[in-house]
């Protein structure tokens, strides 16, 4: 990383956990408004019906709705910003790179929509409970590997448009 003075885009792929309500991203705060929409685009024709796109953010990490499945990230200002120890890798990357583009996906290997309205602490109760007996109280569809990673292949290839095209 220390090669490059500039990168056009960053992902920080992440799980949900094993179940989740549904799907999410999280998109850092002064991103590429036009990018963004081509990748929310993208993204969201990709899904299968059975995922849905979260309306909140289960984390509470944020508060604003860019569309629904994509939250922005308030990104802390360089000036608050721990240089030895920024906090998050895209804390680093924005204010090192300045990339158009900060993004972290969260996904679940299993969907469970009777947590659609649930606390962070249930869904992580739920997910406890499922580690601990292999079970769960509630119905839920697992995401096989191919659509989890034909998801992140339109994410990647969304975003790669929107920067060749920019």
């Amino acid at each position: 990383m220390q090669r490059f003075d500039r990168i056009d885009a960053y992902f920080s792929l992440h799980s949900a956990g094993l179940i989740a309500p549904g799907l999410f991203f999280s998109v850092g705060s002064g991103a590429n408004s036009r990018c963004v929409n081509q990748v929310m685009s993208g993204v969201t024709a990709a899904l299968p019906d059975y995922i849905p796109l979260l309306s909140h953010d289960p984390t509470g990490l944020s508060q604003t709705v860019v569309s629904p499945g994509f939250f922005e990230l308030a990104l802390p200002q360089i000036q608050t910003l721990n240089q030895q120890n920024p906090g998050s890798s895209l804390a680093f990357v924005s204010h090192h790179f300045q990339p158009q583009l900060v993004a972290a996906s969260e996904m679940p290997l299993a969907i469970c929509p009777a947590l659609q309205q649930a606390s962070l602490s249930e869904i992580e109760q739920c997910n406890r409970e499922f580690r601990q007996t292999g079970h769960t109280q509630y119905p839920l569809r697992a995401i096989n590997l191919d659509t989890q990673l034909a998801i992140m292949q339109t994410l990647i290839t969304s975003v790669a448009h929107c920067m060749t095209t920019a």
